[in-house]
């Protein structure tokens, strides 16, 4: 299982756009192109979610092979965020 630490990307992570790129960056970087199964994402040290970013960012993990992604370290408006996302995933 890989741990993305998402706190790369910044504190705070707003633009669908940003959350597009991050994904793709992940993919090419930290899995070389080949991303596995499984994804852990560490929320660690991240003070502004938004939905959108979100879920961008793991629609990009998921089209591109990921089945699972898991999530540690959130916070209240980390969590809002994967609920809502949840329902669209």
């Amino acid at each position: 299982m890989s741990v993305v630490e998402i706190r790369k990307f910044g504190e705070a992570l707003a633009s669908r756009s940003e959350g597009r790129e991050a994904g793709l960056s992940t993919l090419a970087y930290d899995f070389e192109g080949l991303p596995p199964d499984e994804v852990t994402l560490d929320f660690n040290n991240v003070l502004i979610m938004t939905p959108s970013w979100l879920g961008e960012y793991v629609q990009t993990l998921m089209s591109r092979g990921v089945k699972k992604i898991n999530y540690i370290n959130t916070s209240p408006v980390v969590d809002s965020s994967i609920e809502f996302i949840s329902e669209e995933i």
